[in-house]
């Protein structure tokens, strides 16, 4: 059987670029939110074949192991549970340098520290996930790093 990213990879790509093309904020959060959905659908089917690739493997080795190399994509997965208003803020260009992919509003989507979250995310930390979005995320670019995530799952497949 063949495994390959599917109808996940259809569905992003449509999502990240009415994301770039968007000309709202609020146009911007909805389809960033789209993106993030597809990209967990093939971090949930990435899951599934490494696991195949590594029977026994528990889950924690999962996360940290055999998932390590992809720490942006599984801080992408990590932080979709929260509403993306919440977590990614607009910057003037001037603040921060604008990346490979822009929207089509004046200025830049950079990721948010978690001490801003509204919700607390020290209970949901589970295999380190707040420490790779620590790492990998917050304050930097958020259609780069999406799109990143996105492309690190790909290469697993």
């Amino acid at each position: 059987m063949t495994v390959g990213p599917g109808s996940s990879q259809i569905g992003f790509e449509n999502a990240f670029r009415r994301a770039c093309e968007a000309g709202n904020a609020l146009e911007v959060e909805s389809e960033l939110s789209n993106a993030m959905h597809h990209h967990y659908r093939l971090f949930e089917r990435c899951w599934t074949v490494v696991e195949g690739r590594h029977p026994g493997a528990t889950k924690e080795e999962m996360y940290t192991v055999h998932l390590g190399a992809v720490p942006t994509a599984r801080a992408v997965a990590w932080v979709r549970q929260f509403d993306v208003h919440e977590t990614v803020e607009f910057m003037e260009f001037a603040d921060v340098y604008p990346g490979n992919y822009h929207t089509d509003i004046y200025g830049t989507l950079l990721w948010k520290p978690r001490a801003t979250f509204h919700y607390p995310t020290t209970d949901k930390d589970k295999f380190g996930f707040t420490r790779v979005y620590d790492q990998q995320l917050a304050g930097q670019l958020v259609l780069d790093t999406v799109r990143h995530g996105f492309d690190e799952l790909l290469a697993l497949l």
